[in-house]
């Protein structure tokens, strides 16, 4: 029976994830950190000293993890002034006024008077987090503010809510005063634009269905200032608002166009990863460096350097890297709702897909049926069950994962998501993929990416109403109040629970099929 796969990196990354909640939630300074480090350090030079001896590897594993961990206390300890003054920012203040440069592409929505919203990076303001939403109403001919810029903007402060990563600067035309350009990355401003020339390509032909043309751009594009607030309630509420977070299928989507074309190119598959990087690195900061994107991104950047580097590509590892990456450069993600639900459904797919799969019926009669002629008609059949059967597993093993987190979250029980996935999720993986060859076809013929539109169009007005009628069914949906986390802990242990058992299962029944001992 072969081995497991060994997974240092699966390890190093628990370690990082329990030493950055111990060091944002202890009180402990991070001076505590470092100087367990140090004390941590002590048997190693001992080791190193006495050259004759070699130190055993559970104890050299032991170690790498401790003081993998310590480092991790120490680094998100020193987060912990950060956290500090955005406590200090949940006292709402009646008005405040910050400086700071403009950080992503300005959003415009509504019609007389127009509400915009950005992000903005604070330089002055020490009571307030170092990022911010503002929302300004305005003319139509107001200035506007732009990527890169420097403004003053006086307003209501509303600090951040429940599972919210961000304040909101509430301001009028009057409380916004524009200093100065250029502060920007010139390449990020160059995707911005780009961003903005794929939005007008995506919209070509559908000027009079706005509803649908704001879904397309929010599923590709990120932008979500063209959907109604009542129709994100109502994806919201059954579940399904996750599709419009640029992630894991909008990355395996592009990556597999992409690979697609360097496979029609004669390109060798170990050096696909050289073009497909820097692709997906330009399309994740085009569309907002949204935490899920960056995820999906270092994911696949991990899964696919792999054959590069002579390495067989793995999941969970993908997973660990992307974990670390992203603790490391802002331990306090660990606490955000956006960071828990993109990995924790991620996790939740891979150690919980294969159990539910090998219970489920249908697994041996496939199993049996390998290899075995079969007439056109019933391989279609049978591959287009596997594939409903598939995606309802997913669909099942998601929601297990994501109910505990969305009801403490946003205080929601949605059961018919369970339902809204099994339509959702297909329809949105063909409206992403009519919106790329859209962006493709523009480069052809504007007549050929206003086609693509067209077709998109039919599938969002599907999926539009589908969802009305969903969000209409009695007892789909309904709001509660937030469980104890002691609750969810003991959730998420009954699953791993679960999993290690059917590992246990699926090996005593390896051993019975190859007459091997049971221990």
């Amino acid at each position: 029976m072969n081995l497991p796969l060994r997974r240092p990196l699966v390890g190093l990354a628990i370690a990082v994830a329990a030493g950055v909640a111990f060091g944002l939630r202890s009180g402990f300074s991070s001076s505590f950190g470092w100087a367990a480090i140090l004390a941590a350090m002590v048997p190693a030079l001992s080791w190193l000293a006495a050259k004759q001896r070699q130190p055993p590897a559970q104890a050299l594993n032991a170690l790498t993890y401790a003081l993998v961990f310590l480092a991790a206390w120490a680094h998100a300890g020193q987060c912990r002034v950060q956290a500090t003054l955005a406590a200090l920012a949940r006292t709402p203040a009646r008005f405040v006024r910050i400086t700071g440069i403009v950080a992503d592409d300005p959003a415009a929505e509504g019609t007389i008077p127009i509400r915009h919203n950005f992000r903005l990076r604070v330089e002055t303001s020490t009571a307030i987090p170092r990022i911010v939403r503002v929302q300004w109403t305005g003319a139509h001919d107001a200035r506007r503010p732009a990527y890169g810029e420097r403004w003053t903007v006086t307003g209501r402060w509303v600090p951040p809510g429940h599972g919210r990563r961000e304040g909101l600067l509430l301001a009028t035309p009057r409380g916004m005063r524009f200093h100065s350009a250029g502060h920007g990355h010139p390449i990020v401003k160059a995707l911005l634009r780009a961003r903005r020339g794929a939005a007008l390509i995506l919209s070509r032909g559908l000027a009079s269905h706005p509803e649908q043309s704001g879904m397309i751009q929010a599923l590709l594009l990120g932008y979500r200032h063209g959907m109604s607030r009542e129709l994100i309630r109502q994806f919201a509420a059954t579940g399904t608002l996750h599709i419009f977070a640029i992630s894991g299928a909008h990355v395996v989507i592009v990556a597999g166009l992409i690979n697609a074309g360097l496979a029609a190119a004669g390109l060798s598959r170990h050096r696909w990863f050289l073009a497909l990087g820097p692709l997906l690195i330009l399309y994740t900061v085009a569309t907002g460096l949204q935490p899920s994107a960056i995820r999906a991104t270092l994911m696949a950047l991990t899964f696919w350097a792999a054959p590069l580097m002579r390495r067989r590509p793995d999941a969970f590892t993908a997973v660990a890297f992307a974990a670390v990456v992203m603790l490391a450069v802002s331990p306090e993600e660990l606490g955000r709702v956006g960071f828990l639900m993109s990995f924790g459904v991620t996790l939740g797919l891979l150690l919980l897909f294969p159990s539910l799969e090998y219970r489920l019926p249908g697994h041996a009669a496939d199993a049996q049926t390998a290899g075995v002629p079969e007439p056109v008609a019933w391989r279609l059949t049978r591959f287009g069950w596997r594939m409903v059967r598939a995606l309802a597993i997913a669909s099942l093993a998601a929601w297990l994962v994501s109910a505990p987190l969305t009801a403490y979250f946003f205080g929601l029980f949605s059961p018919i998501a369970l339902v809204g996935n099994l339509f959702v999720i297909p329809m949105a993986s063909l409206m992403i993929l009519a919106g790329l060859l859209s962006l493709a076809g523009s480069v052809i013929s504007p007549i050929l990416s206003e086609t693509f539109n067209h077709a998109n169009l039919a599938l969002a007005t599907v999926l539009r109403e589908s969802i009305r009628l969903l969000d209409g069914i009695p007892g789909g949906h309904w709001e509660v109040p937030p469980p104890s986390p002691w609750l969810i802990a003991a959730w998420y242990v009954v699953l791993l629970v679960a999993v290690a058992q059917f590992a246990v299962d699926r090996e005593t029944t390896a051993k019975i099929e190859y007459g091997e001992p049971i221990m």
